[in-house]
């Protein structure tokens, strides 16, 4: 998807004056949006995925192998948010540096830096058209102002994109550390579990050899009285003789 929003942000930057252009912005920007609402969709499910990660009926490695899971699968998010704004960075630069050699054509006497200022400023339109119309050195001024005017627009979508993807970013990030949080609370109650049970497991040990001691002990000191009441036996039988 990214790659086709590629293919078609080269065909506005290369198309601006042709007939086709209108078309292949509308196809562009309906790609874009239709990208956006997919990152939001999936964004929408992992939110509700980390919400049944916390169902009472998992056990504690049943809630960590999910909430991995899960943040393994927001990371892959974050990336693809990452990427898609530093595409979108990238079609913005092209632009500007489209609009740049148009300013510099109209003004060869300004420097790199008043280009780029004259760019980046809120009276950029007056200013490119005030040079363009005046400039002897550019050929049909009107269609020249025009695709400044259309390149300054596209700029202007583009970094509404760029800083509602840092949103999002910013977002998810936020997502993947609220996961580790929960990831490490689990892990932790698990092993404190788990060295519970070892614990309960050498006692119940403890116990079961305690026990068999006591029985044993219980059947010597029955083997003792029983040579005892045979020894009494046998002497009072030999007194009862005399």
């Amino acid at each position: 998807m990214i790659q086709r929003l590629n293919a078609l942000h080269e065909k506005v930057i290369n198309s601006i004056n042709d007939s086709s252009y209108k078309d292949v912005v509308a196809e562009r920007d309906a790609l874009d949006r239709k990208t956006m609402k997919l990152i939001e969709a999936i964004k929408a499910d992992l939110k509700q995925m980390n919400t049944a990660a916390n169902d009472r009926n998992l056990t504690k490695s049943q809630k960590a192998t999910r909430l991995g899971r899960q943040q393994g699968l927001t990371k892959g998010l974050g990336d693809v948010i990452q990427n898609y704004q530093q595409t979108k960075h990238q079609m913005s630069q092209r632009n500007r540096q489209k609009l740049k050699r148009q300013y510099m054509i109209a003004n060869p006497e300004a420097t790199s830096e008043e280009a780029d200022e004259a760019i980046a400023s809120d009276r950029a339109d007056n200013v490119f058209a005030q040079k363009i119309m005046n400039s002897s050195r550019v050929t049909n001024a009107r269609m020249v102002l025009r695709e400044v005017e259309e390149r300054q627009k596209d700029i202007a979508r583009l970094e509404r994109t760029i800083v509602e993807l840092s949103e999002m970013f910013n977002e998810i990030n936020m997502m993947v550390e609220k996961q580790q949080e929960m990831i490490d609370v689990v892990e932790a109650a698990a092993e404190e579990t788990n060295a519970n049970t070892q614990y309960a497991a050498v006692e119940v040990d403890k116990a079961i050899v305690s026990r068999r001691s006591s029985r044993k002990k219980l059947w010597c000191l029955f083997i003792f009285f029983l040579i005892v009441l045979i020894v009494l036996g046998i002497v009072l039988y030999f007194q009862l003789r005399k």
